[in-house]
């Protein structure tokens, strides 16, 4: 399994061919009352990202035997338009073979926002499982499957934290180039999903510098990574080193946006350093997208903070992006930038306070340097500057639990826990 996390999902529109869908996708049904999704992701021979999703309904009885419905098993990636191999089987918690499902039909993936969809046979329920196997049609590369399990897993631990690696020759001291210690420290704690803030490789993010540098020291997290790009990326052209290292896990080279579910929470990454503009093409994807997700909890990740009391500040133009994910009920956003810790109350895009606001956490402590605090921001309710750390979430399906994790002799700690809107 490659990741566990998927583009967000419901199907409409659709038309059935022998048990397949195929459709795009406007809201979740995973807010039903009665359901539970599971996700996950897996890298194929040719190295493509595809990203899994199940929908999980109750039991019920037919002929004396008790089932659990399957709403469907869906699929998606950061591809465009692409014809695309696909198999969805259905097991017993006995291990027989219920059903197959197998197509190859060209999908455009749109980056997300379309998505293709089966609606598998409910299988008798007791560890019943789905496998996803799923591949591009005629590249010549092996396909690769997920299998989702009945049976309930532990909400996912999330990792999260930017302005990480030094260039490669760095000296390491207390106070710089420490990536290695943290990245140690978020693989041991063995998340679910890393998320990387921004500004992930200095000083310009070239592929060699990530191959030297990250690499050995984040690269250990590559295959549970989702990253968001920042401006030490685009001192390479077109963010082109960026691109190379993280292949379609990064989206496409163009946007460097994306949006996927990692457990019961949609998860939107954001590109701060192109395309912010309110009328702009990002904002107007955000927006769809949003729209199309209805998950009751949702996180957004992007380098550049909208509010920050660190040396560089708060950066009213991420105003765009707040402003339409606290028009969404969004709860949390995620940045980096600034090199410390710091967390906010919950505000809207003007930094007003407002229960129905967004709270932003800056992390950005991976390990590069660290910076201080020239003057507190509104609304700031927690700040750290003298050590090297990360932040863990714990998605659950109604909340989230935050906890700042020093590393080293850092004994700082910060816990919040963020109900859904």
């Amino acid at each position: 399994m490659h990741r566990t996390q998927v583009k967000a999902v419901l199907v409409t529109g659709m038309v059935a061919v022998a048990g397949l869908t195929l459709g795009v996708l406007s809201a979740g049904p995973a807010n039903a009352a009665g359901t539970r999704t599971t996700t996950g992701s897996c890298t194929d021979g040719g190295g493509v990202v595809w990203h899994t999703k199940v929908v999980w309904g109750g039991t019920y009885v037919v002929d004396g035997r008790r089932k659990v419905s399957v709403d469907y098993a869906g699929w998606t990636s950061t591809l465009g338009t692409v014809a695309t191999d696909s198999t969805v089987r259905s097991i017993s918690g006995a291990g027989r073979l219920v059903q197959t499902l197998t197509r190859t039909a060209a999908v455009n993936y749109d980056s997300g926002v379309t998505y293709a969809s089966r609606n598998p046979a409910n299988p008798p329920s007791g560890s019943a499982r789905i496998v996803i196997t799923l591949g591009r049609d005629g590249d010549g590369f092996g396909s690769c499957s997920v299998t989702h399990a009945e049976a309930v897993t532990a909400d996912p631990v999330v990792g999260a934290v930017g302005d990480m690696v030094c260039a490669p020759g760095f000296v390491v001291t207390p106070t710089t180039c420490q990536h290695q210690a943290v990245s140690s420290s978020i693989l041991a704690a063995r998340p679910a999903a890393f998320l990387p803030l921004g500004d992930n490789q200095y000083g310009e993010g070239t592929l060699a510098q990530y191959q030297g540098a990250y690499a050995p020291s984040f690269g250990r997290l590559k295959s549970i990574t989702s990253p968001v790009p920042g401006n030490h990326e685009y001192n390479t052209a077109g963010a082109a080193g960026y691109y190379q290292y993280f292949g379609t896990a990064a989206g496409l080279a163009a946007k460097g946006y994306y949006s996927q579910d990692i457990g019961a929470w949609h998860v939107i990454s954001l590109n701060s350093e192109r395309d912010i503009a309110a009328t702009g093409a990002q904002v107007a994807w955000l927006k769809r997208d949003l729209a199309a997700h209805r998950n009751a909890c949702t996180v957004a990740v992007f380098h550049q903070p909208r509010f920050s009391s660190g040396e560089h500040g708060s950066n009213a133009a991420m105003k765009p992006f707040v402003d339409a994910l606290v028009a969404a009920r969004a709860e949390l956003v995620l940045s980096g930038h600034d090199h410390g810790y710091e967390r906010f109350a919950a505000q809207d895009g003007a930094g007003r306070a407002t229960t129905a606001g967004v709270v932003q956490v800056v992390s950005g402590m991976g390990g590069r340097s660290l910076y201080s605090f020239p003057k507190v921001a509104p609304n700031s309710r927690s700040r750290y500057d003298a050590g090297f750390g990360w932040l863990r979430l714990t998605l659950h399906a109604g909340s989230v639990d935050l906890r700042y994790v020093g590393v080293g002799t850092n004994t700082f700690t910060d816990t919040s826990t963020i109900g859904c809107h």
